[in-house]
């Protein structure tokens, strides 16, 4: 009997172990420096799949990501201000109106900063990565 026990707390608990296991490596409970590095200098993704580290780690890597767009060198910039688009990320709005109406920043930045703004305040306007999508690798 006691057997019947032993067997039916591991098959619960392996799901959760592996689970908790997934969250620290990718997910939500990942440290959002780690997961900023892997966005800039990992070069192993599809171009669809670009931002699915941030996407994973969620709105704790916002403010990390509002300060290093600021920087015209950062690796990978376009994917990070679509991020916080696509997360309709309002905190970031300062920081992507300021590159908007900076007239020394390259044209396409500007226009990926107008569409960020425009997908924060139109929530439903604009087609979306989803949590799921980068949870799973899916690339269109």
């Amino acid at each position: 009997m006691k057997r019947k026990y032993i067997l039916a707390a591991a098959l619960i608990s392996l799901p959760t172990i592996v689970v908790l296991g997934w969250s620290i490596m990718y997910g939500p409970l990942r440290n959002p420096q780690k997961a900023l590095d892997d966005f800039m200098y990992s070069d192993d993704r599809a171009e669809s799949q670009s931002m699915d580290s941030l996407i994973l780690t969620g709105g704790r890597i916002v403010p990390l990501i509002t300060k290093e767009i600021k920087s015209k060198n950062m690796p990978r910039r376009r994917y990070a201000i679509s991020f916080l688009g696509n997360g309709s990320y309002a905190e970031a709005l300062p920081a992507l109106e300021e590159i908007l109406n900076d007239p020394t920043e390259v044209q396409y930045i500007r226009h990926d900063a107008a569409v960020a703004i425009s997908m924060i305040k139109n929530p439903s306007q604009g087609e979306r990565r989803t949590y799921l999508k980068a949870l799973l690798g899916d690339h269109d």
